[in-house]
């Protein structure tokens, strides 16, 4: 099967052997339906692809074609890549599941990566269950990614279908981004807001937080430049402006200023561990309003994605919410890092909570 990663500059690129998600899934019995389009090297928008609750409407970034699959209810399940946030936001403006694991759980062994450390594989699934089976099936040591070097198997599927021991306590956070939020969205989770009252801390995050996407992008950036070089020989054409506009940005970045970059964001990591002390999960909108119109501009991602992208740490968008036409809204919960299944756990509390 011809896999070009969205671009033309790799047409006729025929990989000689299943991605090890592949490998497991089909090893699991599990029949692989079709391949979903993507964002020229998993970057930016999706291509051009309908959203199943509104063809006028964009399905997100990157990995939005695969929400769209599950969305319409050609496939139960779909797996999907994001450096940013495409798994929470496709999800969100889909109406979809969206989980991404906490970062090197699954192995990435056979999919391109434009970035080393923030790319991570996410699961869209029209339940919480099936999002957490299918990560079981999934995670795991892979001797091909020394990133998953030590990850043992996990009962995600159980412990998720586990009663909740005590009713959870939540924070959210309000990013310096609130602000940018559409109007009739943020009206939505003010109200779910109000509705969580007894269980829920409100933190205003400081102005400094908006550094993470500065480090975010320094990362895509130097790490694409270097992803890039591993298909030069399959590349013959020219790349387009933007693709060669982010190459010449990223061989621009030193060394220093990586590295930089690097430390700041595991400082960032460490500095939410003590949240999980008093919180079971951090709450935050999974885009910043409902899907927009193909016809506008694509709505830039969140200050949190930014946030969970650089830390790694797992997510699940939720499609609690909707506009007055019907247009869906995610909400994202946030959990600690590696601790997968108790956020799979209260994810399911919290869609029951709100579906009852």
């Amino acid at each position: 099967m011809f896999s070009t990663i969205g671009s033309p500059l790799l047409e006729g690129r025929h990989p000689r052997w299943d991605a090890s998600i592949v490998k497991r899934l089909r090893d699991d019995g599990a029949i692989t339906f079709c391949k979903a389009k993507v964002a020229e090297f998993n970057l930016g928008q999706a291509p051009e692809v309908c959203n199943p609750l509104d063809l006028e409407r964009q399905v997100g970034l990157a990995a939005g074609a695969a929400a769209a699959l599950v969305a319409s209810g050609i496939v139960p399940v779909a797996v999907g890549t994001q450096s940013l946030g495409s798994i929470a936001e496709s999800a969100s403006y889909c109406g979809v599941v969206g989980f991404k694991p906490s970062s090197s759980l699954i192995s990435q062994s056979g999919l391109f990566r434009a970035s080393k450390t923030l790319e991570q594989v996410g699961i869209f699934s029209k339940t919480v269950e099936d999002a957490a089976l299918l990560a079981e099936i999934v995670l795991g040591s892979d001797e091909q990614d020394p990133d998953t070097k030590g990850v043992l198997p996990r009962p995600l599927l159980a412990v998720c279908k586990e009663a909740i021991p005590f009713k959870p306590n939540f924070v959210f956070l309000k990013t310096p981004d609130w602000l940018d939020m559409e109007a009739e969205a943020k009206e939505a989770i003010e109200a779910l807001l109000e509705e969580l009252a007894d269980q829920i801390t409100i933190i205003d995050l400081p102005e400094s937080t908006i550094q993470s996407k500065e480090w975010h992008e320094l990362i895509a950036q130097a790490e694409f430049t270097q992803a890039l070089e591993t298909q030069e020989r399959q590349i013959s054409k020219k790349p387009p402006k933007r693709i060669a506009d982010m190459i010449k940005a990223g061989s621009k970045i030193t060394a220093q200023e990586y590295l930089r970059a690097l430390n700041a964001i595991e400082m960032v990591s460490s500095s939410f561990d003590e949240f999980f002390d008093r919180f079971d999960c951090i709450l935050t909108p999974s885009s910043l309003g409902f899907a927009p119109l193909k016809s506008e501009a694509a709505r830039p991602s969140s200050l949190a994605n930014s946030l969970w992208a650089v830390t790694g740490m797992p997510t699940i968008s939720l499609p609690i919410l909707q506009s007055g036409n019907g247009l869906p809204l995610g909400v994202q919960l946030t959990g600690k890092q590696f601790d997968d299944a108790r956020l799979l756990r209260t994810a399911r509390w919290f869609l029951n909570h709100f579906n009852q």
